[in-house]
């Protein structure tokens, strides 16, 4: 199977190699279901099965591939039954074989699904994601569909094989109206068997990549793809079969030169350049730590050398391709030194939110990655624009938006590289105004609009929004200094998010105050926490003085997460004071407040 070696700059390779391992194993099971159809041969069926088996292992998705597998051994084992039926066969001995394989594939394949859908792998949880996640996916892309398809099945499939797929179609059509002699009715039905197949295939990965997906992602077409091309092989190989013995030789002789070059560049530990370029394959591999690393092991240094404050660490993601490496790095050192200051990652796209900037979030921060346009003329033409409608729009006009800013809009370059440049928050009020402004400036799509709701609300405003919405905790106290107003919590998939209305009752002691937010389980262990700074509310209005925030957190995957547990602490000469609250469901001496999860 085909791991990403493209030579094209636009060949998905941050998709990684599962989709493309699940299409190998698929082909595998159909090519072993052939095999165990025709034949007939029971060890070749069973071998089938277990490889639709893994296939549903490998992937949610190897569900449907273990449907396609089991119809591609009907459709062959029919059409075996019948070529061979007017010599020796009759409709008893058909369909003795057909519940034999019904069988067959029953006793392997059942156990494994049943074990599936009784696990956490198929958990009403893992659904949900993966749901949300193809909604949000195909919302993001489905715009840009008419651009991109092409080029998707370019890099992903090539189109000489979709040439050489149509040519075997048209020949095996073209065999089954000629074919004569002896043979002639096994042939047909071998013919007849390949081509319904193909169709069967064809359909099941098109409603799949086409409707399900719509049409963003192709890799969700990669094992229909192969298995199609299995199907078709019978044909291609009785065609080989009646051609003479040197056109044989020479498509022999490219079947094995093909794999063989690319074995031969894969045994280099540096092949020629142009070699892989006229190979059509792209085999570089840097042997040295990249750039983006070591910036990302920077700031994870930085990070935990002020770790000590008490204050979380946070980086907000403004590009998707650049990240994959950095926030690998970050999210392995979480699981290898849990407490140890570590850093926590947002970004536009995370598959269970509609895909857009929040403003919320960006101040939240204390980095912002992103690649940097720095061609002036290029910047001061993303942001000429009037409107942004669209993820596309926001990325592209948030990226020259970023790289123009300096210490007057709150923010400092930490470090940058050749493709993304990391900025330090060092003054979230005026990072905050400059979004604020900017906000305001601009035509913003409806997605953008509802993700960045207003900032300043009345109390009626709130009352009214707590009546729509529900709320989850209101009118709590801290200290004497904070008043929570509202507290709201919605399940988005795997996210919890939470919005809170708040104002200051006085004046609050110097120093650094902090909203948490602890996911917590029955026993009111902490699973994952958060928080945001109470930046300071003096632009409030006296007909509107409640600041609105958001936050959100991620469900960590197999964690009894139960409910939420809230408070306001000052990060200040290197400890954390909490402060009471004075109501609602209490516990650590009434300084935090337990809501459960909706």
């Amino acid at each position: 199977m085909f791991y990403h070696f493209e030579f094209s700059d636009d060949a998905p390779n941050y998709w990684g190699l599962t989709d493309s391992f699940l299409a190998g194993i698929s082909a595998l099971a159909c090519a072993t279901a052939i095999l165990g159809a025709t034949r007939p041969s029971w060890g070749w069926t069973v071998l089938s099965a277990l490889l639709a088996g893994l296939a549903f292992l490998t992937k949610p998705a190897g569900l449907l591939v273990m449907a396609a597998v089991i119809g591609t051994w009907f459709i062959f084992a029919i059409a075996t039954g019948w070529a061979a039926r007017p010599r020796s066969r009759g409709p008893l001995a058909d369909w003795r074989t057909l519940c034999t394989g019904a069988i067959a594939f029953a006793l392997v394949c059942g156990p494994i699904v049943l074990a599936g859908f009784r696990s956490s792998y198929f958990s009403i949880e893992n659904f949900a994601y993966a749901d949300r996640a193809l909604t949000v996916l195909a919302e993001d892309w489905v715009a840009d569909l008419s651009i991109s398809t092409a080029r998707m099945v370019q890099t992903s499939l090539g189109f000489g094989s979709i040439l050489a797929l149509a040519a075997s179609i048209i020949a095996g059509v073209h065999w089954l109206r000629t074919a004569t002699g002896e043979s002639a009715r096994t042939e047909r039905a071998l013919i007849v068997a390949c081509l319904l197949a193909v169709a069967m295939h064809m359909a099941a990965g098109l409603w799949f990549f086409a409707i399900k997906m719509g049409g963003s992602q192709i890799r969700y077409f990669y094992p229909f793809a192969l298995m199609t091309m299995v199907c078709i092989i019978p044909v291609v190989f009785g065609y080989l079969n009646a051609a003479s013995f040197k056109k044989q030789n020479i498509a022999r002789a490219i079947l094995l030169i093909l794999p063989l070059n690319l074995t031969i560049l894969l045994a280099q530990s540096n092949p020629p350049p142009e070699w892989q370029r006229l190979s059509g394959v792209n085999l570089g591999v840097r042997g040295t730590v990249s750039p983006e690393l070591l910036l990302g092991r920077r700031m994870l240094a930085t990070v935990r050398q002020h770790g000590s404050s008490g204050k979380p660490h946070s980086v907000y993601f403004a590009g998707f391709g650049e990240r994959a490496e950095i926030d690998g790095l970050w999210d392995f050192e979480h699981r290898s030194h849990p407490k140890l200051p570590n850093i926590t990652t947002s970004g536009p796209i995370d598959w269970q939110r509609s895909s857009t900037f929040r403003i919320s979030e960006i101040t939240g921060a204390d980095f912002i990655l992103f690649p940097p346009v720095r061609d002036q003329r290029e910047r001061s033409r993303r942001l000429s624009v009037s409107s942004v409608e669209g993820y596309s729009a926001e990325q592209t006009f948030f990226e020259a938006w970023f790289s123009q800013l300096d210490e007057t809009a709150g923010v400092q370059v930490f470090g940058e590289t050749d493709h993304i440049r990391a900025l330090r928050v060092v003054d979230r009020d005026r990072l905050g105004a400059a979004l604020d402004a900017l906000k305001r400036s601009r035509h913003w799509g409806a997605t953008f609009t509802a993700a960045n709701p207003q900032l300043w609300w009345s109390e009626d405003e709130v009352s009214k929004q707590s009546t729509v919405q529900g709320t989850a905790a209101s009118g709590i106290r801290f200290g004497g200094l904070f008043r929570i107003a509202a507290l709201s919590l919605k399940r988005e998939g795997n996210n919890v998010n939470i919005e809170l209305w708040w104002d200051k009752n006085k004046v609050a002691p110097l120093g650094n105050w902090f909203f948490f937010a602890h996911l917590v389980d029955l026993q009111g262990t902490i699973v994952l926490n958060t928080s945001i700074p109470l930046t300071d509310n003096n632009s409030y209005t006296i007909e509107a003085p409640l600041r609105f925030d958001a936050l959100s957190m991620k469900v960590p995957t197999g964690t009894a997460a139960k409910g939420v547990a809230f408070g306001i602490y000052r990060a200040e000469a290197g400890r954390a004071d909490m402060v009471p609250a004075d109501s609602g469901n209490r516990d650590w001496n009434d300084h935090r407040v337990v809501v459960p999860l909706p």
